[in-house]
């Protein structure tokens, strides 16, 4: 036996563990997660690669993922347990019934955080709001959050939404879809906002989730109530974890952008310049409403409800008086 594995022995020894004992001791419990190439997912990244979650007692299997959408079928059909999708997704599936709660809040939208725009060609005709009319407009689903702020954006320069073609369209495929004539607009988000205005190729003609008030929770991390009440204590652990990794991305932007660029697939050099969102530490009903109530404006829902139905007790509560900026 060499020097280090005797004084492992004796250690383990003078604990009552034998070798065999710590050998076979009982795997942590799995989570399989998903998350899109966003920056929504950065601090799940950080928690993971940080060692947040294993020091938590958790082994997070992170899964990568085009869209909400696709993320969202995975948890309903039992091959996810927690999954980053738009609240407008969870807000829908809620309405047809489908019991999403949310667990914890990803980042947040406001003036002074653009993560998102509406981007058009330089060289294209559309200078203002109302020259979509009658164009192809990219968004990532037709029933998310972008669609749907796109579309109060759109009633609020006094266009009928009706007028826009909408098409369906990956963000990171959009400049491709564009430059082909497929597409004369598109509603894309960081990093891939900055990519393609970087490119001195495309230009913004507008951030529509403006529209949506002062500060709006865009995303969050949703599951099934019934896993959320099978494995409670799985998922405090997990939002501890997860909520430390948010407040050290929103101090540490600069040495978490690699992180996203590796994930998203983009030069970390478009990352490091790029505007990044706030990372919310809770789910504030104040943040999330007007989601609710423009979406039964706008017919994507029957009528709206109170957005505090969706939020899971498992949720971190803020102190008196938080807010999430």
């Amino acid at each position: 036996m060499n020097v280090k594995a005797l004084i492992a022995a004796v250690l383990l020894a003078g604990l009552g563990v034998t070798s065999a004992a710590a050998q076979t001791a009982a795997p942590l419990p799995e989570i399989r997660v998903a998350i899109s190439t966003s920056d929504q997912g950065t601090a799940l990244l950080y928690a993971d690669s940080a060692g947040l979650f294993r020091k938590a007692g958790l082994n997070v299997t992170i899964t990568k993922m085009r869209s909400g959408a696709e993320i969202v079928a995975g948890i309903v059909g039992g091959s996810l347990d927690i999954g980053n999708s738009s609240v407008v997704s969870v807000i829908e599936g809620h309405a047809r019934g489908v019991p999403f709660q949310m667990i914890a809040p990803t980042t947040y939208y406001s003036a002074d955080k653009r993560d998102s725009g509406l981007i058009v060609p330089v060289a294209s005709a559309i200078k203002v709001p109302r020259d979509l009319i009658a164009k192809n407009v990219g968004v990532v689903s037709l029933q998310d959050i972008f669609t749907l702020s796109l579309l109060v954006w759109l009633a609020q320069h006094g266009i009928d939404p009706q007028g826009v073609r909408f098409v369906e369209m990956p963000p990171p495929a959009a400049a491709a879809a564009m430059e082909q004539g497929r597409l004369d607009a598109a509603l894309v988000f960081q990093p891939v906002m900055s990519q393609d205005v970087d490119s001195q190729k495309f230009r913004i003609l507008g951030y529509p989730l403006d529209a949506m008030g002062k500060v709006s929770e865009v995303s969050a991390y949703v599951a099934m109530p019934d896993w959320v009440a099978a494995h409670r204590d799985i998922v405090d652990r997990f939002n501890r974890a997860l909520y430390d990794a948010s407040v050290y991305v929103g101090h540490h932007e600069r040495e978490t952008g690699p992180l996203l660029a590796a994930w998203a697939g983009v030069d970390p050099a478009v990352v490091a310049t790029m505007t990044r969102p706030g990372r919310a530490l809770y789910l504030e009903p104040g943040a999330l409403q007007n989601f609710v109530d423009e979406a039964a404006k706008f017919k994507l829902i029957d009528k709206p409800f109170p957005v505090a139905e969706l939020i899971s007790s498992a949720a971190l509560k803020p102190p008196r008086g938080g807010r999430v900026p």
